[in-house]
Formats: structure tokens, sequence, C-alpha cells
């Protein structure tokens, strides 16, 4: 009994110091920009450090924090910087941002890619940008013969909300509501094109329509959905 007290000693020592690591990826797509992600699933910091290694597709800059179970960042950048579509290496002694060793327990690698976020922001901008265009020139077409009051209002009305909703992710202070109203708006349209593709279905189904028909409408409708995107 005596001779195997080491060793579950050094077993209930791993056990309570094991270390589950997921990595966040900017995206769960095919072309996913982070492969082959191998992480030391369990490591006591006495005896070693965990191992995060993963290959990137192409440059990207990263920031690779570890955070505990709460989501709490207990060290930043185990690796930061600009790094090559290449297979890449970084370690994890156990330790936090003050040189301490965590306490037992679970813990996460958080991995931001930061170009994804610049992308998102320029996105957005142009998104900005664009509809600001088309409210200067909503104003140049305001006297002509051709454009209705009511349309004039309607559609002033959605450019100036849509503008007010991109402008709102650049505010801190924004509490999500207009995109929030934007999402409840964009469901209740595909729940109405859902309605739409759904008789156009029944009608081919009757044959009261044929394929060609059937095609064209469905294309319009998906064509529809497609804009509401954004």
């Amino acid at each position: 009994m005596r001779k195997l007290a080491p060793t579950i000693i050094v077993a209930v020592l791993l056990v309570a110091t094991a270390t589950a690591f997921a990595v966040t990826e900017r995206l769960k797509l095919e072309d996913s920009p982070v492969l082959k992600t191998r992480i030391t699933k369990l490591f006591s910091p006495k005896h070693g450090e965990a191992r995060i290694r993963f290959q990137l597709r192409r440059e990207e800059d990263i920031q690779l924090d570890v955070t505990d179970d709460k989501g709490t960042i207990v060290r930043h950048s185990v690796g930061a910087g600009i790094f090559s579509p290449a297979l890449h290496q970084f370690a994890w002694d156990g330790r936090n941002d003050a040189g301490r060793i965590v306490p037992d327990g679970v813990y996460h690698v958080q991995l931001n890619l930061e170009d994804e976020g610049r992308t998102e922001k320029e996105e957005n901008k142009a998104r900005i940008y664009a509809t600001e265009a088309a409210l200067a020139r909503l104003e140049d077409l305001a006297d002509e013969d051709w454009v209705r009051d009511d349309t004039l209002n309607r559609v002033r009305a959605m450019f100036n909300f849509r503008n007010q909703r991109f402008r709102s992710r650049f505010d801190p202070e924004s509490d999500g509501e207009i995109e929030n109203r934007s999402l409840d708006y964009q469901r209740l349209l595909r729940e109405l094109l859902a309605a739409e593709r759904n008789a156009v279905f029944d009608l081919r189904r009757e044959r009261r329509i044929d394929d060609v028909v059937m095609r064209r409408v469905i294309r319009d409708l998906d064509l529809e959905e497609a804009r509401l995107d954004g």
C-alpha cells in the first residue's frame, strides 16, 4: 500500500489540475482559418506545461489568451502578433498574469483572430457610407414628378433606419434595440417568404403552373430573402 501511495497522489494531482481547452475559431465553416488543432488536455504546472498547436490557413493577426471556466482571462497573450500560414506552437505554464500558478480547475484557450474584427468594422463603415449616398440621392430625386410623396417618406424612413442600425454597432452604449428590431423584421419577412414559397410549390403540385414559372417565382423570392441579410 505504501508503494502505491505516491502514484495515487500524483494521479489525484493530475486530475485535480486537469485543464481542458477549447479554441474559439472565427467561423465554423469548411474554410476555417484554423486547422489541425492539438492541445494538451491534462497537465500539472509542477510537471510540465500545456502545449497549444494549430495551423493557420492564411496570415492572421492573433491573440491567444487563457480563461477560467467562467470566461475570465487569467493569462493574456500566450501568443500574439501576426503569424504566417503555417503550423504554430505555443505553451502555457499554468500561471496567471501575475506569475502565480492558477488554482486547480478547468481552463480554456481563447483564440481571437483580430482581422475578423477589422473586417466587420470596415464592412459596417461601407454600409453606412452606402446608405448615406442613397439618402443623398433620394433628396436629389425628391422633386421629380415620378417620385410620390408617400413613396419618398417610406423609402427615406427605411434608409434612415438602416443607417441608424449600422451606426449603432459602433456605439458602446447601444442597448441593441435597433438591431433587435431589425432582426424581428427580418424574421417576419422570412416567415412570409416561406409562405409564398409553399404556395408556389402547391400550385406546381396541382399542375396549375409549370416548372418554368415555378423556378422564376422561387428565384425572385430567394433574391428577396438574400437582400434581408446585412
